[in-house]
């Protein structure tokens, strides 16, 4: 309907159509890019940039690592999944094998309960119902400080931690995935929807 009104213009002009059409599109992906989306898939790790293996490496891990390449929307990314001590530690790369982030699965009561108060305390706000599906603390900052904290050698200084937190919830009349990133003291840094094409199920 929107391309027929510009058709019957006495005035028509080709080139202002396509600008038009542009601009559309361009709205159109900027749409796409409130969301997370991750294409999972198993990979060997010979296929892994180097620096992102020889990291893990140095981090000693009890258990057998699994490789992933994930795609999303305008990234591309390598992940280390794995088990140690007991729980799912996951090493995130970026293509080229830059350190990006350790995540580690924990449950609510490892969080301190004035900062898990706070957090939901503001998803019960944003939400009618909802049910936390994952829980997460991340480690971001230097990744040889990262290698000395992690090997106990290092007392951490200059790390970021934050908490992600993946809730399956009702929002605007709907259920929906989302991930949600609140600081060390349970404020909120991101809030993304997330849609998954998985290809392979078997995470650790």
């Amino acid at each position: 309907m929107f391309m027929r009104s510009i058709c019957k213009q006495s005035d028509y002009n080709p080139m202002r159509t396509i600008l038009i059409l542009m601009f559309l599109f361009t709205l159109s992906l900027s749409g796409f890019a409130q969301f997370k989306y991750e294409k999972e898939s198993r990979v060997n790790k010979r296929d892994v940039p180097a620096f992102a293996r020889n990291f893990v490496d140095s981090l000693n891990f009890s258990s057998k690592v699994k490789w992933y390449k994930e795609i999303g929307f305008s990234t591309v990314s390598f992940e280390a999944k794995t088990r140690h001590k007991g729980k799912r530690y996951s090493v995130e790369f970026s293509e080229a094998g830059s350190f990006e982030d350790i995540e580690i699965e924990i449950k609510p009561n490892e969080i301190p309960s004035e900062v898990y108060n706070e957090i939901s305390n503001y998803l019960s706000h944003k939400h009618i119902n909802y049910s936390i599906e994952k829980i997460q603390i991340q480690y971001t900052g230097d990744a040889n400080r990262i290698l000395d904290y992690f090997n106990n050698i290092g007392s951490g200084s200059g790390l970021v931690t934050n908490y992600e937190i993946v809730v399956a919830g009702k929002m605007d009349g709907t259920f929906k995935m989302i991930e949600y990133l609140f600081s060390k003291d349970g404020s909120l840094l991101q809030m993304t929807p997330i849609t998954s094409d998985r290809t392979d199920n078997i995470e650790y």
